[in-house]
């Protein structure tokens, strides 16, 4: 082992790890957006364990890179909420609970059903502190693929190490515990004994390492801060430790970055540029969200073998470094950690403020082409998800391959951050939100509305019809737009569809990008009030064209956009009749050649029926169509025309 302190300059043997680098970033897609495990519901949760609040977390384990066998105790410090007289805590039936204490006294207890009951006499009286004790040894089940304990070794390095992932219901595979997101650990310690030739990295500060004389040693870390069960965590291998500092602007103090990676020279080689790069990442993101929120231990990372990262508080257990990785993981600490998902069905305060962060990393410390490639990817993502809102219905609570869906929880979460930004259209008072929004729900727990109501308070902008569109709806908006400049006048007809019946409009302010035939342009932000709106703008220069969202803050398709000629009136080119009608329309056009028709309920879906035709005139059967409100959609050989009619 060696502990480098940035002393020395390294000239090294350089390997080209980049291929394989693609393959990990590959593979972090794949392993954010599929089902982790065969066991991915919390029904072993118990009522009785609303019975108490948890103070103080204690684990102190043995453990080792060859298995992933872990033998020791936790120590539970709580509160009652109620008497108590029985206590139930979460443990996988595959480990083995040797005894249980109750402030220092032997217990009675069952486990089974994940669950261990302990019977209490006399009970525990409301409002009293009690200390638990819970001796334990075992394997966990080895179907939990990245989940759990894991023993696994890098090819890349032929390394060996032994971590642990709980996220997202997975800490009762391994540790006595109870799994609730909203019953924080106020303080908690973490003892692991190996071999002393390794090292093991965990949460907090290490405080200690107590040499046991027995070809042992005992790393003794603590934390002071607010913790979610997942986020407890440790990390074996043979590690060296490479330490850096962060110097954020207006912290007397600096921030250590304590990372643990495998003890070779080719592996520091490998990421030493990535690693340097975290200090300006604190230092960004400090600026942007407030000041690491713990800034007072550490940050840090744990090299195992890891499809991606998992941003375990104050030390995130990763992969590989890679910029997107490394900004996800660290922005985490803000959004995750700090403040943590009240429940995962708002797991969008995780992973799409996460996700957003890689956005800002690029943004303000890297290059805008790579932030506007990022965005690209983003969006196309975020198309993909034609249905399906970024909420997390409760019947899918206990399914993680779509609680961590990777176009929507990831993609599309982070989208909509970038939208919240646009529609505010100051950077001074979204980040200003941000920060608010850490300073209330700091060192506990928040939901999507949370959020909402915090930027609706900081920007005076009501955010309700945008999170009932974007949040809690589906999909998102297709436009086609017709246009044409008549004397001093741009008249300009804008028709959205969308992807899902869930949400059938989508009312965010609209970018338009004019260019003149003189040379120029302007940017126009024009109100969505229904799914078609007409649009009168003066002009005194002659338009060339038009774009939507030229800057691609919107997640949104564009069919299509037409100029059309030799008319003074969008709607005088195109005549339907009768209208209302009970059974035939009929269709006429000023000299437009008629290619295709497109009925749309007033949900965006187009019904049973779509025609293609050519010619200048056409009548449609509509017996079948159910009372109501459509539109049709014509495309000409000049641009598509968009009507409205009712069905008697």
């Amino acid at each position: 082992m060696r502990n480098i302190l940035l002393m020395f300059l390294f000239a090294f043997l350089q390997i080209n790890l980049f291929a394989q680098r693609v393959s990990k970033i590959n593979n972090y897609k794949s392993f954010c957006n599929s089902p982790k495990n065969l066991y991915s519901t919390n029904s072993y949760y118990n009522n009785l364990e609303d019975n108490y609040d948890i103070k103080y977390f204690k684990t102190d384990i043995s453990v080792g890179v060859d298995s992933n066998y872990i033998k020791g105790n936790v120590e539970i410090m709580s509160i009652a909420n109620t008497n108590i007289d029985t206590l139930v805590f979460e443990l996988s039936d595959t480990m083995h609970v040797d005894s249980v204490l109750i402030n220092n006294s032997i217990r009675l207890f069952t486990h089974q059903d994940f669950n261990i009951k302990i019977f209490i006499n006399p009970s525990i009286s409301q409002g009293s502190f009690f200390t638990a004790k819970i001796y334990f040894k075992g394997s966990p089940d080895p179907n939990h693929i990245n989940r759990s304990v894991e023993t696994t070794v890098d090819e890349v390095y032929n390394w060996r190490s032994t971590w642990t992932l709980s996220e997202s219901y997975h800490m009762n595979d391994w540790l006595p515990c109870k799994q609730d997101l909203k019953d924080k650990i106020d303080s908690s310690d973490f003892f692991i004994t190996v071999d002393t030739n390794l090292m093991a990295g965990s949460n907090g500060i290490l405080n200690n390492i107590t040499d046991l004389g027995n070809g042992k040693h005992r790393f003794e870390w603590k934390s002071r801060h607010p913790i979610d069960y997942y986020l407890i965590s440790f990390a074996v291998s043979d590690y060296m430790d490479y330490s850096i500092y962060a110097h954020p602007q207006g912290y007397s103090d600096s921030i250590l970055i304590q990372n643990y990676i495998y003890d070779t020279l080719a592996c520091l080689n490998d990421y030493k540029t990535d690693l340097d790069r975290v200090p300006t990442f604190i230092e960004n993101y400090s600026n942007l969200f407030g000041l690491y929120p713990f800034a007072d231990e550490k940050y840090g990372h744990c090299l195992v073998k890891l499809g991606g990262g998992m941003e375990h508080q104050t030390m995130t257990t990763i992969g590989f470094f890679d910029f997107r990785v490394v900004a996800h993981e660290l922005a985490h600490q803000w959004f995750g950690d700090n403040v943590t998902c009240a429940t995962w069905q708002d797991i969008w305060i995780n992973e799409g403020f996460a996700s957003y962060g890689e956005y800002l990393s690029y943004e303000f410390c890297g290059s805008q082409i790579d932030a506007k490639d990022w965005l690209i990817d983003a969006h196309n993502h975020a198309l993909n998800a034609t249905s399906g809102s970024i909420y997390i219905p409760f019947s899918d609570i206990d399914n993680e391959g779509r609680i961590f869906n990777y176009d929507l929880t990831y993609r599309k979460g982070a989208s909509i951050i970038h939208m919240i930004r646009y529609i505010i259209n100051n950077d001074s008072i979204f980040f200003a939100g941000l920060k608010n929004f850490q300073l209330m729900f700091g060192d506990s727990v928040a939901t999507g509305d949370d959020f909402k109501n915090t930027m609706s308070s900081v920007s005076g902008i009501d955010f309700t019809d945008f999170f009932n569109q974007w949040y809690y709806g589906e999909g998102y908006p297709i436009y086609n737009l017709v246009w044409k400049n008549y004397n001093d006048t741009l008249f300009i007809k804008k028709t959205q569809t969308t992807t899902s019946t869930v949400t059938p409009l989508f009312t965010i302010p609209l970018d338009f990008k004019i260019t003149f035939t003189t040379g120029g342009d302007t940017l126009i932000r024009l109100n969505q009030t229904q799914n078609i709106d007409n649009y009168k703008i003066y002009l005194t220069k002659k338009v060339d064209n038009i774009s939507i969202d030229p800057y691609n803050w919107l997640i949104k398709s564009v069919s299509s956009i037409s100029n059309i000629n030799n008319y003074k009136d969008l709607d005088s080119q195109i005549n339907i009749f009768p209208n209302p009608s009970k059974n035939y329309l009929k269709i006429e056009t000023n000299n437009y050649n008629i290619k295709s028709i497109n009925i749309y309920n007033i949900y965006g879906k187009v019904v049973d029926f779509k025609i293609n035709y050519s010619g200048l005139t056409k009548v449609i059967n509509i017996k079948n169509l159910s009372k109501g409100i459509y539109f049709i959609d014509i495309q000409t050989d000049s641009g598509n025309f968009v009507k409205r009619f009712i069905k008697e």
